[in-house]
């Protein structure tokens, strides 16, 4: 005897439903956080260092002046300059040796070209200084490079380091963001005949 329309359709939901749970349920046996962060996060301390980075000198002498320039005040002429990037916090920069655990090494060009009145205004503060920049395409993702660890190096013609400096972001940070300015109503905006967010 056949079963009756109704009848299967029903079985046929709580065989999906049943199949979701035990999915659902193997996820949660078997999670993608690492158990050490999630004892982290339940630890009654503020703050936990998880990977400690190598270079600990969180020392920032140099200034983003844009997205595409910078200024290192006291550096002098000699040698090459570069950014060298980490996505894991794992640069171990000291100088006399070479730069150790960089995933990409950034090559900056002295600049002479004079700021903009506007930005040489708020800059002045930083007096003489080695303005250095970005090749055209490198200035394109500054966002990307801002996100990991960064640190300006100046290199002998060998590529031993002559001196290191993390950076000051504000500059960068406003070229980036620049059109967040110019947005209106920027957050809630609650009128009478409708509300809105920005």
């Amino acid at each position: 005897m056949g079963m009756p329309a109704h009848t299967s359709t029903h079985r046929t939901r709580f065989l999906f439903a049943a199949t979701c749970c035990c999915a659902l349920s193997a996820c949660a046996a078997d999670p993608v956080v690492a158990p050490e962060l999630l004892e982290a996060c339940n630890a009654p301390a503020h703050a936990t260092t998880l990977e400690p980075a190598l270079h600990a000198d969180n020392e920032a002498r140099a200034y983003w002046l844009t997205a595409s320039r910078i200024a290192w005040p006291g550096a002098n002429a000699s040698g090459r300059y570069a950014l060298h990037r980490s996505a894991r916090g794992t640069l171990d920069v000291r100088a006399g040796a070479v730069v150790q655990g960089s995933d990409e090494r950034i090559a900056l060009h002295r600049d002479s070209t004079p700021l903009p009145e506007a930005d040489a205004q708020r800059f002045r503060f930083i007096g003489e200084a080695a303005t250095l920049a970005l090749s055209s395409a490198d200035s394109e993702r500054v966002g990307e490079l801002l996100r990991d660890q960064l640190l300006l190096v100046q290199e002998s013609s060998d590529g031993t380091v002559i001196d290191v400096t993390a950076l000051q972001h504000p500059g960068a940070l406003d070229t980036r963001f620049a059109a967040a300015a110019r947005v209106p109503d920027l957050g809630a905006t609650v009128r009478a005949e409708a509300s809105a967010l920005a």
